[in-house]
């Protein structure tokens, strides 16, 4: 193009323009004529001509150009202005190298034409058109690494871009989790296949919709607020689980990860949401929370739930000022159901029960199963009256018989209530009332509905006390053993004696085990303080026997002690510390303990060589059955209230007889409790029974009366109304 541009201005210059005088004419249509077969032959082989060829072009150019110069007379600015495009061109399109021997060339050939031509100020002008010329070549060069660089780099920019939108598209796309573009505007503007799939709708009518359209209207509200802060700019990025509508209707659980884009100006472009399937972890923390809060067995509310319900119910009686009733109820003799049918009955029973509670109380009301074979109900806007009428559903609810199996069982529950009035009232207080008074109703005799008062509160405060107070007497040894011998009928002598526990209160001076030991059993202290006399009563076991004492050792355990499993391996690391002989043990149970702890815990204390008695026999088991049934025990101790009778009717006298021959059948030792007189003594004889213990010999005493009344040969009558005088 250079060399077909400057033919055709020189072209127009010899035919339209006046020329110079001394223009050679003729020379100067050969250097056009040239010029233009140079161009004509560049232009149409550009393509096929080796790189080879650029600079010879260039060179050829010069050769032309500076013929013309020669050729067209003066020199002229204008003619070395072609000088100046050979150099740009030189050092636009040729490395730098080729691009200097150009430079070279164009100097040689300028100089040659200046020379030529004759002019006066040569020198100057060669001088001053190559410093530009060199000048104007590194600034271009200059210039064309520049371009050069800032191409190359906008190549790599663009280069990037491409692999980052490729990159980001195959990521969108093949993402595991939902995906969407978002705008301004809250729209999805596209959105991948994982969210399609989510949501139940084809991708193509997800794009375009509001999130809001297929959210919850319950969600919508928080959602609108994050986007404005999105847009806003108060918050960077918004995260939080949330819902959405799937398009079958069902609710889908995502966590949703949304976060702003913005352009190069730092303008708002559009928002790129993330959402994970998270509905089979949502179902999975409802099942758990549901089975923290629920009974497993039957379904309703436990524990935790139930007291929250309470605390909500005390908290609406500030507004209402209606009182709030929680009540508390045991199933009577549960466990006999268990040890005799099986856990698998008592299961289905409870659940029996559940459901005909349910239905005896309003809807408003909530049931709870506090544990075992307890349960709770709270009932709002419930006076005293009003409690009555509640539980008196409740007892009717199981009026009709449980059947199981081809048997008919009955149930009967003891119910405690507390009513309050006082919405500062804290929930564990309620029930730890309503618990006190369902224990209350137990003493009255089960079956029972009491509702808990100011007196009762007041026997619960001591109660605390009580055990606070047996806590520190554990620490303190203020626990003492007493001892009731028990006497040789025949002869009068002494062939053991009963350990029976006593308190030497601070305060309250001798207490008897009746004033404590319950408190023990409830409050778990009965482990450490049965563990206290056991050994207390070995060691003076064997204290006596080292003395040439000839004695048994009774002790007495209760229900609580015997369900411990580790009673067995108790007793024999006493028996191995104190060296006792395990046949000199004794361990007393009553007929309901037996019943109630089955055989195992028994035969598990047989096995350590101790005996075993069955006291206050004759109350506790309810049919011959039972009596066929008895429990691995070594002797029977007949229950006081019928020695009392003997003599004085016929009713108590053959009951004792029965329970005599029973035991002679059974090869069973029989001992009498309660001996006050000497015609019961002489009856018991008759009867066959030839052991016995009562206040006719003894109250409980000390060792060291023990060790007096040992010293004679018989309790005699003269001795004991010493005795009874203590």
């Amino acid at each position: 193009m250079l060399f077909l541009g400057g033919a055709a201005l020189g072209s127009a210059a010899l035919a339209f323009f006046p020329l110079p005088p001394g223009t050679d004419i003729p020379g100067s249509w050969a250097t056009v004529g040239v010029a233009f077969t140079a161009g004509v032959i560049l232009l149409i082989g550009s393509g096929r001509f080796p790189a080879w060829t650029h600079p010879v072009a260039l060179a050829l150019g010069t050769a032309v150009i500076s013929l013309d110069i020669y050729f067209a007379g003066t020199v002229r600015t204008d003619d070395e202005m072609f000088y100046l495009l050979i150099a740009f061109y030189a050092f636009y399109f040729l490395p730098l190298r080729l691009a200097a021997l150009e430079l070279g060339l164009v100097g040689a050939g300028y100089a040659v034409a200046l020379a030529l031509r004759g002019e006066p100020d040569g020198s100057t002008r060669w001088v001053i058109t190559m410093g530009t010329l060199a000048v104007a070549g590194l600034l271009t060069s200059r210039l064309v690494a520049q371009l050069e660089g800032w191409v190359g780099h906008t190549r790599e920019r663009e280069a990037a871009l491409r692999q980052a939108e490729e990159r980001f598209r195959s990521a969108f796309e093949d993402a595991a989790v939902g995906m969407a573009l978002v705008g301004l505007d809250g729209r999805w503007q596209r959105v991948n296949d994982a969210l399609a799939r989510l949501l139940g709708y084809p991708a193509d009518q997800l794009a375009g919709i509001r999130f809001s359209d297929v959210t919850p209207d319950d969600d919508v509200r928080l959602d609108e607020a994050a986007l404005e802060g999105l847009v806003s700019g108060r918050i960077t990025v918004y995260q939080r689980e949330k819902r959405y509508r799937r398009s079958d209707g069902r609710i889908a659980w995502i966590s949703l990860s949304v976060s702003l884009v913005r352009d190069d100006d730092g303008r708002p472009r559009h928002m790129i949401s993330q959402m994970q399937d998270i509905t089979d972890r949502k179902a999975a923390e409802t099942e758990l929370a549901e089975r923290a809060l629920h009974d497993p067995l039957t379904g309703l509310p436990n524990r935790v739930l139930f007291l929250d319900r309470v605390q909500l119910a005390l908290a609406r009686m500030e507004r209402t000022r209606q009182p709030v009733a929680v009540f508390f109820i045991d199933l009577d003799g549960f466990k006999l159901v268990n040890d005799s049918l099986g856990h698998a009955v008592g299961d289905r029973m409870l659940m029996d029960v559940a459901r005909r509670f349910q239905r005896a109380l309003r809807p408003s009301d909530t049931v709870s199963r506090f544990g075992g074979d307890e349960f709770t109900i709270l009932s709002e806007n419930v006076d005293e009256k009003a409690a009555e009428r509640v539980a008196q559903r409740i007892t009717a609810s199981l009026s009709e018989p449980f059947r199981e199996g081809g048997r008919e069982l009955y149930a009967s529950v003891s119910i405690g209530a507390t009513i309050s009035r006082d919405h500062r009232l804290q929930p564990e207080a309620m029930l730890r009332d309503a618990d006190a008074a369902m224990y209350r109703a137990k003493e009255d005799g089960r079956a029972r509905f009491v509702i808990f008062d100011a007196a009762m509160r007041s026997r619960v405060a001591e109660r605390l006390e009580l055990e606070s107070d047996l806590r520190r007497a554990l620490e303190r040894d203020e626990l003492r053993l007493h001892y009731q011998p028990l006497v040789d009928l025949q002869t009068e002598r002494i062939t053991g004696v009963e350990a029976l526990v006593r308190w030497q209160h601070p305060q309250r001076g001798l207490l008897g085990p009746d004033a404590f030991v319950p408190v023990a059993e409830e409050s778990g202290l009965i482990s450490a303080l049965g563990t206290w006399v056991i050994g207390a009563a070995c060691r003076q076991a064997s204290q006596w026997e080292g003395a040439g004492h000839d004695l048994d050792m009774a002790i007495n355990l209760s229900p609580v002690e015997l369900r411990e499993t580790s009673l067995p391996a108790t007793i024999a690391a006493i028996i191995t510390e104190t060296g006792v002989r395990p046949g000199r043990l004794c361990f007393e149970i009553t007929e309901r303990t037996a019943v109630d702890c089955g055989l195992a815990p028994l035969n598990a204390l047989k096995l350590l060589g101790v005996s075993l008695a069955l006291d206050d026999f004759g109350i506790g088991f309810s049919s011959l059955n039972q009596i066929r049934q008895l429990p691995p025990v070594d002797s029977v101790k007949v229950d006081r209230s019928f020695t009392a009778g003997l003599g004085q009717g016929q009713g108590d006298t053959a009951i004792v007889a029965a329970i005599v021959s029973i035991a002679q059948s059974l090869h069973l030792e029989l001992v009498a409790e309660g001996i006050t007189r000497h015609d019961q003594v002489e009856r018991l004889l008759e009867l066959g029974c030839r052991r016995g213990q009562g206040f006719l010999y003894s109250r409980p005493v000390e060792a060291a009366e023990i060790e007096a009344l040992l010293e004679a040969s018989t309790i005699s009558e003269e001795r004991a109304p010493r005795i009874l005088s203590r």
